[in-house]
Formats: structure tokens, C-alpha cells, sequence
């Protein structure tokens, strides 16, 4: 049997089996959601670059911020945020 998500939240939906129907539905087990790349607090105190542009209001001031968020032997992904609007894009 495949797994079936909300396709608005994501959140995985459980199959109860009663007499002739079967229905889906959300379990009230939900857990918080992590910022990825951390607060505002975490964007305000990374390093700042000028050798990038932002697409959205063409400044090229950003912080940014390299996760790993493949196996090890991949490179790092770097994470940009405009200075000027918070635009937030990943290294293409």
C-alpha cells in the first residue's frame, strides 16, 4: 500500500477501515517545524557577500549561509538572503 500526504500541508494521511467504506484521514500527531537555515537572528550574524544579485530587486549585497544537505561527498548548498528585501535563494 503506498503512502498517501495532504496535498495542502503534507502531513501523512492514515487509512481507517469501517464496515463497507474506507476513508482517510490526518492524524492530530503533527510536530513543529525547524527553520532550516534559522532565524532571523541566525541570517543577521552570517557572513556577508557582493559577488552575487539578487533577482528580485537586483542588489548585490547577501548574507549566506552552506548547508549539507546531501551525502558527503556532494558539494555543500549555499543559501543566499538579500540584504535589501530577504529574498532567500539557493546557489544555482
Amino acid at each position: 500500500m503506498a503512502l498517501l500526504f495532504c496535498p495542502t500541508c503534507g502531513n501523512m494521511l492514515e487509512l481507517e477501515e469501517g464496515g463497507r467504506q474506507s476513508e482517510f484521514f490526518m492524524s492530530q500527531k503533527t510536530k513543529k517545524i525547524e527553520p532550516v537555515l534559522g532565524g532571523e537572528a541566525e541570517w543577521r550574524s552570517a557572513p556577508r557577500t557582493e559577488h552575487t544579485r539578487c533577482s528580485e530587486c537586483g542588489h548585490n549585497v547577501a548574507f549566506y549561509q552552506q548547508v549539507q544537505n546531501r551525502s558527503a561527498d556532494e558539494p555543500a548548498t549555499t543559501y543566499f538572503r538579500c540584504t535589501r528585501c530577504a529574498k532567500v535563494w539557493q546557489e544555482a
